[in-house]
């Protein structure tokens, strides 16, 4: 797929990260990527045990098998970000991790992004997507996800573990990223789904 936004969808008062990051997350469910427990081991129950060995998929084997839980997703959807150059971050609550990544907006000079779907942290924000409801489209998934932090935020006040945001580029320099070499890539939704899906996001949105 090209690099640039289709033509005619091109919202050029909407940031470029989150053009992309839009783009991706419907490519996605037009791809009919979902979101699958796995029964042996599950992120609720291994988060849960810090003694336990979670089993995660490289992005391109959670392509074969269109689909994987939480963190197989997150995995996913941030690689094709920041293959883009879009910076990501993982978050936690308890029993679930999704993801955010840097929309390039600041709320104060923002129309349609507020404070309110966005996290700041360390005077840096990120906008997170809950990337398990493809079928939910990219607005709604930022909905919820701004929502699950803000819900964990609360909590945390009146004691319960708190949501927590690791960005990716601090977690490399513990843990280098590494590339997987020699598989063929599955098959890609055509373009003219993803432009129909992105139309659509379009209309939502104005």
């Amino acid at each position: 797929m090209d690099r640039t936004f289709p033509e005619g969808l091109s919202g050029e008062d909407i940031p470029r990260n989150i053009r992309y990051a839009a783009a991706l997350f419907e490519a996605l469910a037009a791809y009919n990527i979902s979101d699958v427990i796995d029964p042996a081991s599950s992120f609720v129950e291994m988060s849960e045990d810090a003694a336990a060995l979670d089993s995660l998929n490289y992005p391109h084997q959670t392509l074969y098998y269109r689909g994987g839980d939480c963190d197989d997703l997150s995995i996913l959807y941030c690689s094709l970000l920041e293959a883009l150059g879009v910076d990501t971050a993982f978050v936690t609550l308890p029993g679930h991790i999704y993801l955010a990544f840097e929309p390039g907006v600041v709320p104060a000079q923002d129309g349609l992004w507020n404070a309110e779907g966005l996290i700041e942290q360390d005077g840096k924000w990120w906008m997170p997507v809950e990337i398990t409801v493809p079928d939910e489209g990219f607005y709604q998934a930022c909905r919820i996800g701004a929502r699950q932090w803000n819900t964990a935020l609360s909590r945390s006040r009146a004691g319960a573990e708190g949501p927590r945001l690791y960005p990716m580029r601090e977690s490399w320099a513990v843990y280098p990223s590494v590339t997987v070499v020699g598989d063929t890539l599955p098959d890609m939704p055509e373009e003219a789904a993803i432009v129909e899906r992105i139309g659509e996001l379009m209309a939502r949105l104005w």
